[in-house]
């Protein structure tokens, strides 16, 4: 910037710079600090680029259990998140199934329906209603749909939810029309239903294929049906990117997508035997389960299965901790390690290191693994007080996960219907 453009950047009025300042996305408003130095001091001193409030720290682990009415959050003592959904209105009607998120919001969806109602903030309770979607006809025919999350606090504000429809299985014996069978998906042209925070509204978007198609529909179906349900795989983003990881009889490979000349394409990045560390069943960790859930049901369960999980305060306990940030050099002594036979659930990628987060199934222990260096912590117990009077059978006791990124900015998602909401309880406290 020259000279002149630096003078009169300074020069504008201090309160209408903050005013202007203050309507950018985080990401412009970090590139304006480079603008000149009168601009940065003004960003700084009136504390315009808050990084404490976007979601670039890990705050934990949501998880939740067959038949519990809220999502448990597990991580450290203190953290000031939970799963306790209870300012929806339909909190006191229906589960809180998550059925996405993206940096910091939850996309919650109808209990009967599965189609998605909220988008949720927990960490600063805020949310918002999004109405009934529209159905998706594909060519010609009414397809089932799930509701993914977008949004990136660093270039907008606003956040927007895609219903992507997906191919419907089919029992033996039945079919779609032999012409939609033989069809290519995905289609040369998607039409989907997307909702936009800033419209608040649902509308049709046109989206165009790139490349060749897949298969046909019959194709897809069929090699879904003959995939291996034994294999475990995730698709997320973390440290440089985006991974994909699958084990399949204690055997971990993780690529990464490598988007580089131009072109996309998996470079396989770790392949080895997952082999982890001998640890206790009743092993604690220094993270807990918030088990707010038991609250619910307290009142049905006998007083011995009252018990809660306590964390192990002292790190020096742990060989080593995936909240360090220090590089860690493999030293693995076999002796001591042993090959986990039970059944391994991927909850996901730790957003910020090369770290993936599993769970032990059968001990209820999830782990963070760091697959460069062989490392593994074990986090603590995941076993909700009670959790056994339900008496399920093993099947049934589903346990999923996903790492969990908070956002403290206060107007993401709008509230115009949680304010509506929260004055509309208010009124009926006060008349009664």
């Amino acid at each position: 910037m020259g000279q002149d453009e630096d003078n009169w950047a300074a020069s504008l009025p201090d309160d209408l710079l903050v005013d202007i300042l203050g309507r950018l996305a985080p990401r412009w408003l970090a590139v304006s600090r480079s603008v000149c130095k009168a601009w940065q001091a003004t960003i700084d001193a009136r504390r315009l680029l808050r990084t404490d409030r976007l979601p670039l720290r890990l705050g934990g682990i949501f998880m939740y259990f067959s038949f519990h009415k809220f999502p448990e959050f597990f991580s450290r003592p203190g953290t000031p998140i939970t799963g306790k959904m209870d300012f929806l209105p339909s909190a006191n009607k229906k589960r809180s199934e998550v059925q996405d998120h993206c940096n910091g919001l939850l996309l919650l969806q109808d209990e009967d329906a599965g189609i998605p109602k909220y988008v949720v903030n927990p960490a600063t309770r805020h949310w918002d209603s999004l109405g009934n979607s529209p159905p998706i006809r594909v060519m010609g025919v009414e397809f089932s749909s799930d509701g993914y999350l977008a949004f990136d606090p660093m270039v907008s504000p606003h956040y927007e939810v895609f219903m992507i429809p997906y191919i419907p299985w089919m029992r033996e014996g039945e079919h779609l029309d032999p012409s939609i069978e033989e069809s290519e998906w995905p289609p040369a042209t998607f039409i989907l239903n997307v909702f936009s925070s800033r419209t608040h509204c649902w509308e049709p978007r046109s989206f165009h294929r790139e490349g060749d198609a897949l298969g046909t529909i019959a194709e897809m179906r069929a090699q879904g049906a003959t995939s291996n349900e034994y294999t475990e795989t995730h698709l997320g983003r973390s440290a440089k990117g985006v991974y994909f990881a699958w084990i399949y009889e204690c055997k971990l490979q993780v690529l990464i997508l490598d988007e580089s000349c131009g072109k996309m394409k998996w470079m396989l990045k770790q392949d080895h035997n997952l082999v982890l560390p001998y640890h206790k069943s009743d092993q604690h960790g220094p993270w807990v389960l918030k088990d707010m859930n038991f609250n619910y049901f307290r009142h049905r369960i006998p007083t011995y299965m009252y018990r809660k999980e306590e964390a192990i305060s002292d790190e020096d306990e742990f060989e080593w901790s995936s909240d360090d940030d220090r590089d860690i050099i493999a030293n693995r002594d076999m002796a001591k390690e042993q090959c986990y036979d039970g059944d391994i659930t991927i909850l996901g990628f730790h957003p910020f290191k090369e770290i993936i987060f599993l769970l032990l199934v059968g001990l209820k222990t999830p782990l963070a693994y760091n697959y460069n260096s062989f490392k593994a912590e074990v986090l603590g117990k995941v076993k909700p007080t009670g959790y056994e009077y339900f008496m399920l059978p093993n099947d049934a006791r589903t346990i999923e996960g996903f790492p969990y990124v908070p956002c403290w900015l206060e107007e993401i998602p709008s509230n115009t219907q949680s304010t509506k909401f929260a004055k509309k309880k208010t009124q009926s406290r006060s008349s009664s």
